[in-house]
Formats: structure tokens, C-alpha cells, sequence
């Protein structure tokens, strides 16, 4: 490899671990210059608080910033193009952080997309409403990226890098970790990755795929890991109780919600 510096590294085993940016869909592409149009990356630039925003995303990112400038006081409008925000999530957790964002003052709008947008910023959505936010932060995910000295390796539709189990590209002299695999796109997720692959060089021990949890720092805060339920086999023993009846939650008075297990 040659870097920029004109310093050649001879190597015989490379690690990807370059990990992603901020998807910006199309119809705002020509508008990231405005100093009104945020990434999750860029908005802690803002130097004082927009009396309303509009929040162009409803997973984590979007649902966690929502929250944050509605308790600070903004007018929040969250958009999202599918049915449902927090899709991914076990769907009476989404429902209930739903609740929670219109109990905030939060005004979700599902089932909707940006059609347009213009340089004044006067944005049209799909449900026929158009209005001028004071600010606007994009939160529709995040793309992988590549660096240009590799030889492309396989890429699933959305352009993530494929791996084996043990984390080896296409590619047979380079691996790939954290985000850019898309096995999940969380720091934590990444660190262990990169133990796992450090062992895995050592030892020759095959990876075994563990269950990654996450989370989703609303007010209060939601957590899960491994099925949903709509995914538990046939025979599962579903079970939810109140997080009031756990020692921690009365003890720092946060009685609100439950916990639920699924067990096959």
C-alpha cells in the first residue's frame, strides 16, 4: 500500500474498518451546504436553538434527536418514510416510544417522504403539508465507505462489505469490521468485532455470531437484544411484566414501562 505520504506499507493482511457516513437521500443532496441542514455529525455546531426543526429520519438517530430539542424547547416535526418509526425494534417498544415523542410535543408524521425542497428551504412533504423549518437534521441512516487503494470486494444491495462468519471479504487478503459490514452499526458492536477478529488471527478459532444488543436513548430509554416477537418460533413462551416490580427502577423512582422475554 502507498499512502498519500509517499510511504509504502508491504503487508499480507489488511483490516477494513473505515466505517460509514451520513446517507443523505437525493432530494437533499443539493442542499448540505445550507448552514440550516444538519447530519447527526454536524449539528452540535449550532450555536443557539432553532425554534423548530424538522427531523428527516425515524430511527434511533432521529427518534434520540427528536427527544433532545423538544425537551430543550423547539417545535420538532419527525418525518419518516415508513410505516412505522423504529422499525427494527420490537414493535410495542416503537408504539410506546411513539406515545413518549407526542406526550413531548414531537409531531410524527409515518408513512412520509420530503417530494421537494427549495433554497429558502420551503420543504413539501408527500402528505400534501409544506413548511419553512427554522433548521433541518438529516438522520436517514448511514452509508458505507470504502478507501479507493483496495480492490472493491463484494457488496451486499446496499453497499455494505459481505463477510464470512470470520469476517473475510471477497477479497481474500483483507477483512472487514464494524459498520462497513452492516452486521450492526453500533460502536460497541464494532470493538467487539474487533476482538473477535484479533483472536480469530491468532488462534484460527471460527467466530461464532453473537446476539448484539441496542439501544435507543429516548426519555426513558429502551433496550433489547436477540428475537421480537413476531419472531419467536412457534411455542415460544412470551412473557412481559412491569419494570416497576425491579428493585433499580423504585429505588431511582424511573417506574415507567416493562420487560418482556421471549423464551423457545
Amino acid at each position: 500500500i502507498t499512502l498519500s505520504s509517499n510511504i509504502t506499507i508491504p503487508y499480507s493482511i489488511g483490516i477494513l474498518a473505515t466505517g460509514t457516513t451520513p446517507r443523505i437521500p437525493p432530494v437533499w443532496a443539493p442542499m448540505m451546504s445550507d448552514p440550516r441542514v444538519f447530519t447527526n455529525e454536524t449539528v452540535f455546531s449550532l450555536t443557539q436553538l432553532p425554534k423548530n426543526i424538522l427531523v428527516v429520519g425515524g430511527g434511533a438517530i432521529g427518534v434520540e434527536f427528536a427527544f433532545f430539542f423538544a425537551h430543550m424547547g423547539a417545535s420538532v416535526t419527525l418525518v419518516e418514510f415508513a410505516p412505522h418509526i423504529l422499525g427494527t425494534l420490537e414493535p410495542d417498544l416503537a408504539k410506546d416510544i411513539k406515545r413518549q415523542l407526542k406526550l413531548a410535543r414531537v409531531k410524527v408524521l409515518e408513512n412520509t417522504s420530503v417530494e421537494s425542497v427549495t433554497r429558502d428551504l420551503l420543504v413539501t412533504l408527500s402528505v400534501g403539508q409544506r413548511f419553512t423549518p427554522n433548521a433541518v437534521l438529516i438522520a436517514t441512516g448511514r452509508a458505507p465507505q470504502s478507501p479507493p487503494f483496495v480492490t472493491p470486494p463484494t457488496t451486499t444491495r446496499s453497499g455494505y462489505v459481505k463477510t464470512t462468519p470470520n469476517f473475510l471479504t471477497s477479497n481474500t487478503r483483507w477483512y472487514a469490521i464494524g459498520d462497513i459490514n452492516g452486521k450492526s452499526l453500533l460502536a460497541h458492536a464494532a470493538n467487539d468485532q474487533a476482538i473477535q477478529l484479533a483472536d480469530f488471527l491468532l488462534t484460527q478459532k471460527p467466530i461464532k455470531e453473537k446476539p448484539i444488543p441496542s439501544v435507543v436513548y429516548a426519555l426513558p430509554p429502551v433496550a433489547s437484544v436477540g428475537l421480537r416477537s413476531e419472531e419467536a418460533p412457534t411455542g415460544s413462551i412470551i412473557s412481559t411484566t412491569p419494570y416497576s416490580l425491579l428493585g433499580r427502577a423504585q429505588i431511582e423512582n424511573t417506574t415507567e414501562g416493562w420487560v418482556r422475554i421471549i423464551r423457545n
